[in-house]
């Protein structure tokens, strides 16, 4: 079941990886024009088009991000013959996989917290909050 819900949520984050990239392409013409505008009134206009442009960057990274993983998942899917083959490696090999295991823990351990804070943009200064 799980593979199969894999495949359907990668394929649907392909999809909005290819809107995201149209929106962000769209807010960055949006920007150049603003900044072709010589006019003294543009500022806001400016750096509202700028924080449009940054979002797209921020959710299109995150989404091609997320479909790495779920591509991943798909690669290193556990079927009853790859635990029984994990069950039967030799303690050598088991220690090998124990390293990779700790390192892609200390991975996640590493992107949670980006995940449940976000970054402020105030003025030119980015702050993080929790």
């Amino acid at each position: 079941y799980w593979k199969s819900k894999l495949k359907e949520d990668l394929e649907k984050e392909i999809i909005k990886a290819g809107q995201l990239q149209s929106g962000y392409l769209r807010a960055k013409e949006e920007l150049e024009a603003l900044k072709l505008q010589q006019t003294d009134d543009l500022d806001e206009k400016q750096q509202e088009a700028l924080m449009k442009k940054l979002r797209y960057e921020a959710d299109t990274n995150t989404i091609q991000f997320s479909i790495h993983v779920k591509q991943f998942l798909q690669k290193a899917s556990l079927t009853s013959f790859n635990l029984a083959a994990l069950a039967s490696a030799s303690n050598a090999e088991k220690k090998r996989l124990l390293e990779s295991l700790d390192m892609l823990e200390t991975f996640i351990e590493n992107v949670r917290p980006s995940i449940n804070s976000r970054k402020v943009v105030e003025g030119n200064v980015i702050t993080q909050k929790r």
